[in-house]
């Protein structure tokens, strides 16, 4: 699974105005194998091929979220009124089609990848990407 941090900071803004759920997520929050920078926000909803690295992906689905990504991931408890996850839920569903009603009412964020080609990635490789012609 893969998340991009400008995804993660656009959330953080909108979190931060909110009057009475204020708080800030990290990428921890939605647990990802890979957190790309440089990137648009949600420019991962796009994505149809992925090389970093020696390797290779392919984007098979967005990621649906759970209540999981309410937990700090340093202290193990639940954050203010459901947050970040109401806030995910009132912009970032699946468009009405196919995919909403497969995942309902759960939102999404990132994007589920299986590998085509195994390779090493290190900190700091260049993302190169292939696009589709819409999102999800």
């Amino acid at each position: 699974m893969i998340t991009t941090e400008s995804s993660v900071d656009e959330l953080n803004e909108r979190l931060s105005k909110l009057e009475e759920d204020k708080c800030k997520v990290s990428t921890r929050n939605f647990r990802p194998n890979l957190s790309i920078e440089g990137t648009k926000p949600f420019d991962e909803d796009w994505w149809l091929d992925v090389k970093i690295g020696e390797a290779e992906f392919a984007c098979f689905k967005p990621c649906t979220r759970c209540i999981m990504t309410t937990v700090d991931p340093d202290e193990g408890r639940f954050l203010k009124n459901m947050q970040p996850f109401r806030l995910l839920k009132s912009y970032r569903l699946s468009p009405p089609g196919k995919l909403r009603n497969l995942y309902e009412d759960a939102p999404v964020f990132g994007v589920n990848v299986i590998i085509k080609k195994e390779g090493r990635i290190h900190v700091g490789d260049k993302v190169f990407v292939r696009y589709k012609p819409s999102p999800f």
